[in-house]
């Protein structure tokens, strides 16, 4: 596994000087202000970030052609032949429209009320040009649809709308696509989408630009036999990736919703995604008879390349950076997925999940949004995970935030972290701000390699069996800010390391039932308090306001005042406890009342490490 890097934030204008492979930075500012991509993550992977075009032209975005000189189109010929370069006007009924034109030409083709049905092959086919742009007629509704089988001269052609050459699909008309025979829209070059309003049902894939898809502004709704949109040229590390800037997109899909082969983009949008029949058909479940494929990546194999069939509502190989968007997803696998890196810098998302709620392969960066995952196996999962600022609030089945080395192999016979007593030195967790709540049936917190706590609430109900620790880690977990309060099972708990800077304590208790608050107290001041969502009789808090050669209550039950949703705050009113314990902070990590830090002990776990489990 190779080590994870973060590096500072830098500037490249792509438009000015690319950014070579192997470069670390992918800070990407186009010349107009249009799009802006950044990012912290090192450039590992043999993508080249500054090569890839991430503008649209004046051309993508100009579907007024009131000023050109416009061709007419026999409105009586079932097929409409375009072979000189021009702009042109359809109506009516046709069959096809085939454009073959000389390599230089850019033809313009305008929709106004078009209805194309081809029963032998595709129903737009851009057999050869340099770029083609289809616009849809403000005001106008379209419809098209593809065969349900195709004659061998169409050479391999799999969409309604087919293009062999860079295609642009623009305008505020409408347009209805059904893809009989496999795709919806294909080009084998680059597929914009700008302005317009589309409507796909098909039997395989809606969406596929191989080189690239870059959509802004649009509606786009998807029924799809596969995946929902994809860029697939593996071949070229500045092509096959996926730019959404912004739009509306409600996407069905019984495969992946969104996927690219290199980058996954996205800057604003709403988004609703369902894959693979929701997380009702979790792909963690084996057994689960509505689950087709049994588990997602053919049951604990290494998934390496986005060409595994999978039902990931937006995934990628390479990186994922999300600025901003709203989004509901439910999915059958990983609601977000990449195969190495992976950054969330704002948006709102609401997951479920029938596999990991957000998962990279490498690293994982959250540095702002709101992200609430509902139901996951795994909640957050990569071998380095940094989480600077945010909401979030994870419910899982297993571990709520996981840092273990290797691929995603999907639970089950091969999970990352499951061999016991596995230590990875490039696993780690680092907390330096957000606010987190966990609720997780596994370990709380797991880390193969170290924990770090430097800012931030953490918020953590961990599991009410013995077999996993609501903390859990291989190296070190060391606090040196923020605040922490961590309860679950006490037959596997561990608290901080005694290389913390920052005192915190651990404390074994009688079971407390679910609901039943934790609160710590100086005085009458509450200092940090937490409702867990389950019972516990263990707890583990840390908070900046704790000094060495002090004493303060840990009080249990009873009412805490002026705290949020979750119970919390740091400067709120205890009016009753069921049950208090003094706590005196005679060094940095103390633990009472046995587990496996012991009393007194300095939180390290058992020689061996991290379970794994």
């Amino acid at each position: 596994m190779k080590k994870i890097l973060a590096v500072l934030l830098c500037i490249c204008l792509f438009a000015l000087s690319g950014c070579s492979k192997g470069q670390d930075n992918k800070v990407i500012s186009s010349q107009d202000g249009d799009t802006e991509i950044l990012s912290e993550i090192t450039v590992t992977e043999d993508i080249d970030i500054g090569g890839m075009d991430l503008e649209f032209t004046d051309n993508d975005k100009n579907s007024d052609y009131g000023a050109y000189n416009i061709k007419s189109t026999n409105e009586n010929d079932e097929i409409i032949k375009i072979t000189t370069d021009g702009v042109y006007r359809v109506t009516g009924k046709h069959t096809q429209i085939i454009v073959s034109v000389p390599d230089t030409a850019k033809p313009k083709i305008i929709l106004e009320n078009v209805s194309l049905a081809c029963s032998d092959g595709p129903a737009i086919f851009i057999e050869s040009a340099d770029k083609v742009f289809i616009s849809l007629k403000t005001g106008s509704e379209n419809t098209i649809e593809d065969g349900k089988s195709y004659e061998s001269s169409y050479d391999n052609a799999d969409g309604a709308i087919f293009s062999k050459s860079d295609l642009t699909i623009n305008g505020n008309g409408k347009l209805n696509i059904a893809g009989n025979y496999k795709s919806g829209i294909v080009s084998k070059d680059d597929l914009n989408i700008v302005d317009a309003n589309i409507n796909i049902t098909s039997v395989g894939t809606s969406i596929e630009g191989k080189d690239c898809v870059k959509i802004t502004n649009s509606n786009i709704t998807i029924d799809a036999g596969t995946d929902g949109i994809k860029s697939t040229n593996s071949e070229d590390g500045t092509r096959s990736y996926v730019l959404i800037e912004s739009g509306e997109f409600n996407i069905s899909a019984q495969n992946d919703g969104i996927q690219a082969q290199t980058a996954l983009f996205i800057k604003n949008g709403n988004f609703s995604i369902k894959t693979g029949g929701g997380a009702v058909v979790s792909s963690s479940n084996y057994g689960n008879e509505g689950n087709r494929w049994g588990m997602w990546g053919s049951y604990g194999q290494n998934q390496s390349s986005t060409n595994t069939e999978s039902a990931k509502a937006l995934k990628a190989a390479s990186l994922i950076e999300i600025v901003g968007g709203e989004f509901n997803i439910d999915s059958s696998d990983d609601a977000i997925h990449s195969n190495s890196d992976l950054e969330i810098k704002d948006g709102d998302f609401k997951i479920a999940s029938g596999d990991d709620g957000i998962h990279a392969d490498d690293q994982l960066i959250i540095s702002g949004g709101s992200l609430k995952i509902s139901k996951s196996y795994e909640g957050i999962e990569a071998t380095a995970i940094t989480v600077s600022g945010g909401n979030i609030d994870v419910t899982s089945s297993d571990d709520g935030f996981n840092a273990a080395g290797g691929n995603d192999s999907s639970a089950r016979g091969g999970r990352p972290g499951q061999n016991p007593f596995e230590s990875d030195s490039d696993a780690q967790i680092n907390f330096t701000g957000g606010y987190i709540f966990v609720n997780a049936s596994g370990d709380g917190i797991d880390s193969n390699g170290d924990i770090t706590l430097t800012g931030g609430v953490l918020l953590v109900s961990g599991p009410t069996n013995s077999g996993n620790g609501s903390l859990d880690y291989g190296g070190t977990a060391v606090v040196n800010g923020g605040l922490a309060v961590i309860v679950g099972s006490s037959g596997m708990a561990t608290t901080f390391s005694s290389s913390s800077s920052q005192p915190s304590f651990m404390y074994n208790i009688d079971t407390a039932a679910a609901d039943s608050f934790v609160a710590v107290t100086v005085v009458n001041k509450v200092i940090a308090s937490f409702k867990p969502p389950k019972g516990y009789s263990n707890v583990i808090v840390t908070t900046p306001d704790f000094a060495i050669g002090k004493n303060y209550t840990l009080n249990i039950g009873g009412t805490v005042i002026s705290c949020d949703s979750n119970g919390y705050t740091n400067n709120g009113t205890l009016k009753s406890a069921e049950k208090t314990y003094d706590i005196e902070l005679t060094k940095v990590s103390v633990s009472k009342g046995g587990g496996m830090g012991g009393p007194g002990g300095d939180g390290m776990q058992r020689p061996g490490g991290n379970r794994g489990w």
